[in-house]
């Protein structure tokens, strides 16, 4: 398993080939790492442009055992995969958002796919031009993300963040979108500052230095 993993670290499609055929050697030993390896393999797949054959390996870890966080993966990786088909057909956004509102709402799944799931069903309904509910969503993320009683994750939740202050923004919604900067900046996180300026400017622009 780790010796593919270090395979898949070069572009080259004969380490990539080498990898798969290791990670394939480590299901068949039916381990700890069987359903780990299935989605690397995916991952590769994915690499080579081979979607057909990432869906199916992501399948089959979702049809048998697998560990939660081994599941998880699969989830968001097969919905990646349909978000990506979006632009060929939009009704696979609406499998991408299928995929990742269930692994936003697993059990015990923790912020870090949550906020990402998030994140990703947001992206998906922007493109299927549904702002509002983009915006609904966006909302969830940050209105979790700055409860005091919760162990922060900052990298989606940002990401969240910045995307509803966009929309917001480009609707001409000063108020709200200022609303929102002022909650990403009260969390303290990586990108508080850049969350202040923004406010800043803003206030600045559009005279909001009451709101």
């Amino acid at each position: 398993f780790f010796a593919a993993r270090s395979a898949m670290s070069s572009m080259g499609a004969e380490s990539l080939d080498h990898a798969l055929a290791l990670l394939d050697q480590a299901v068949k030993l039916n381990g700890e790492l069987r359903w780990a390896a299935r989605n690397e393999e995916a991952a590769i797949e994915r690499r080579l442009g081979k979607n057909r054959e990432a869906l199916a390996l992501y399948d089959e870890v979702l049809k048998h055992d697998a560990k939660p966080a081994e599941r998880r993966e699969a989830l968001c990786g097969k919905g990646d995969i349909y978000y990506e088909m979006g632009a060929a057909d939009p009704k696979n956004y609406e499998r991408a958002i299928e995929l990742y509102d269930q692994l936003a709402t697993e059990p015990g799944v923790p912020a870090h796919w949550r906020n990402q799931a998030a994140f990703k069903k947001g992206k998906a309904l922007e493109k299927l031009n549904d702002r509002a509910a983009a915006l609904t969503t966006y909302y969830g993320v940050i209105e979790e993300g700055a409860r005091p009683d919760v162990q922060h994750e900052f990298f989606w939740f940002y990401k969240a963040g910045f995307n509803a202050a966009h929309l917001l923004e480009e609707a001409n919604d000063w108020k709200s979108a200022v609303a929102v900067y002022r909650k990403l900046a009260a969390v303290g996180g990586a990108r508080g500052e850049e969350a202040k300026a923004r406010l800043t400017q803003l206030r600045l622009e559009h005279f909001l230095w009451d709101e």
